[in-house]
Order: C-alpha cells, then structure tokens, then sequence
C-alpha cells in the first residue's frame, strides 16, 4: 500500500508541475552603482529594462536602525533613485537594490 500511495503522490506532483509550468522571466536592470553619504544613499541603472529602487538602512544614535527606500525608476540615463535617512542618522550600511 504504501508504494501505491508513493505512486499516486509523484504522479499529483507531475500533474501540478505541467498544469503551473514554468514562469515567466522577469526583466532585470544592469550598469547599476550608487554612492552613499553618511546620510544618504543614491544609485542608477544605465541599462536594461525593468525598473529599479534603492534602499539604506539608517544607524540613529539609541535608537533601532530605520530602512529606507527610494522611488521606483526605469532603467536608462537620467533617472536615479535616492533614500533618504532622518538628520539625526549617524552613518548609512546595508545599501542596495530592488529590481522588479
């Protein structure tokens, strides 16, 4: 009995994968960079397509960390994203993207 059920359970699974198949792929910016401040972060993707924002956690004397997030923007020249942290943020660290 068991090896049936085994069976029956690998062959739902073969259904479901050729009902949901696979997915699509997602378009993805390139030729990013960004610079920080010690209270900013700010960064562009000169190509691909797909859009892009960044993102900087803020360090604030006592008190938690604070992430911060910039605008959505297409990838090309001309367009850059830029996060912000409160003026009482000390430094910037764990910046970087996300791509959609």
């Amino acid at each position: 009995m068991a090896k049936r059920g085994m069976a029956f359970f690998g062959l739902l699974a073969a259904m479901a994968t050729t009902i949901v198949g696979a997915a699509p792929a997602q378009a993805t910016p390139s030729g990013c960079s960004y610079y920080t401040t010690s209270k900013s972060a700010s960064g562009y993707c000169s190509s691909g397509t797909g859009v892009f924002r960044i993102y900087t956690t803020c360090d604030i004397p006592l008190a938690p960390d604070v992430k911060k997030y910039g605008d959505w923007y297409r990838a090309g020249y001309g367009t850059s994203s830029g996060a912000y942290c409160p003026s009482n943020t000390r430094s910037v660290h764990n910046t970087g993207w996300n791509f959609a």
